[in-house]
């Protein structure tokens, strides 16, 4: 059986090979999402209409909540 320090090395190696395939990955897809972008020739107005966000809550609002 393994103790915990051979677990813990490998642990650390697996999140370093995560991390490396997260970024390959995000890179691919920063490339097809460009060139789609690109190909359909969105503009900027419509990009940010696709996105939604969250407003934030007012700390006045948060405080009274909390009273």
């Amino acid at each position: 059986m393994s103790n915990a320090t051979d677990l813990i090395k490998q642990r650390d190696e697996l999140n370093e090979k995560i991390d490396t395939a997260l970024k390959s990955e995000r890179a691919a897809a920063l490339v097809d999402v460009k060139a789609t972008i690109k190909l359909h020739k969105f503009t900027q107005t419509e990009l940010k209409s696709a996105i939604t966000t969250r407003k934030r809550k007012s700390k006045k609002k948060a405080e009274d909540a909390n009273s």
